[in-house]
């Protein structure tokens, strides 16, 4: 029992750093840092494991990330969960989870092809339709013995 508390803390621990890594990259400024801040928030914080106290603000700062990279399709995505996730796990933020909500629909405003939901490419191959192949049936002659009927 203690060694799973003891993983618990560790992934918790390491939701934290990154997290806050993350944050780091973000206030850097640069197109590389945000892409960094990208892999922080997504990668090593929110796809990490259970829901932790540091999911909400990683949705949040995700979005920005993108809006700063001009994504605004995956931003409203990361805001709009954001307030999914906030509205559920911590209920007394209720300003925090509604700010989420606005900026998502600010974007959707000022960008309303990125408001239309993203169907990703489906790359499927062209069907391959052969012929049956169609063979001539063997005409022989008939032997003397067939022709005389016997």
């Amino acid at each position: 029992m203690e060694a799973l508390a003891r993983k618990e803390l560790f992934l918790r621990a390491k939701q934290a750093a990154t997290y806050w890594f993350g944050l780091l990259s973000f206030e850097r400024g640069k197109y590389e840092s945000y892409e960094s801040a990208i892999d922080y928030f997504d990668e090593r914080t929110i796809r990490t494991g259970p829901k932790g106290p540091w999911h909400a603000g990683a949705y949040y700062n995700l979005g920005r990330s993108y809006e700063a990279l001009k994504k605004p399709a995956e931003a409203i995505g990361c805001y709009e969960s954001a307030f999914k996730y906030n509205r559920r796990f911590n209920p007394g933020y209720k300003r925090l989870y509604l700010g989420c909500l606005v900026r998502a629909k600010w974007l959707k405003a000022m960008y309303p092809e990125a408001a239309k939901p993203q169907v990703p490419p489906v790359d499927v191959p062209e069907p391959k339709i052969t012929e049956p192949e169609v063979t001539e049936p063997e005409i022989t002659e008939p032997s003397d013995s067939q022709v005389r009927g016997g």
